[in-house]
């Protein structure tokens, strides 16, 4: 048994099984009626009539998804060159945040070993070590802390380009599906 695909008689669509006797289109609602020797068109009375109408709101359609399709692809040019740009800050970070995570565990261990007395007992170079460590610590804090917001802007970023290319392939599948219609009419 040969299966045969139904079509709109107004615009083309594809028809879907309404109940036992009745198809509808997916894109414009009209109805058609099954009859074992011939099929019974019925309209609804704002396209079947108007079949121009229809061929123009689906050109409108199809203009407003290229329009789309054109912001979409320069939004994600831009933010491809974003990432061409900042890949090499994004990995100076990630190296940044390890040396400055290094230095952080020195001026810790530093500190301690002042706190003990270990070094010496001289009482000027007890505070110059103490000193040396505390800066030390607070520049390997905020080192830390500027890399990291590097990171989540760079990864931010990444995410919101996936995302745009997303919304580009779905644009380009209602376009093309749009396009099959508008060659069916």
């Amino acid at each position: 048994m040969e299966m045969i695909e139904l079509n709109c008689p107004s615009c083309g669509a594809p028809l879907i099984r309404e109940d036992s006797n009745y198809y509808v289109c997916q894109y414009c609602g009209t109805r058609v009626k099954e009859d074992q020797q011939y099929i019974e068109t019925r309209c609804s009375n704002s396209v079947c009539g108007d079949e121009d109408r229809t061929i123009e709101s689906l050109n409108r359609e199809k203009e407003y998804i290229e329009q789309e399709l054109s912001k979409l692809n320069i939004e994600k040019s831009a933010k491809k060159d974003f990432l061409e740009k900042n890949k090499t800050s994004h990995h100076t970070a990630v190296a940044h945040t390890v040396r400055s995570s290094f230095l952080f565990v020195f001026s810790i261990i530093l500190s301690a070993f002042m706190i003990a007395g270990v070094i010496m007992e001289h009482s000027l170079v007890m505070l110059a070590i103490a000193v040396l460590s505390i800066l030390l610590i607070m520049l390997s804090l905020n080192r830390i802390n500027k890399n990291r917001e590097l990171i989540k802007g760079y990864n931010e970023a990444k995410r919101e380009l996936m995302s745009t290319e997303a919304k580009i392939k779905n644009e380009q599948d209602n376009l093309s599906k749009l396009q099959k219609v508008l060659m069916n009419v």
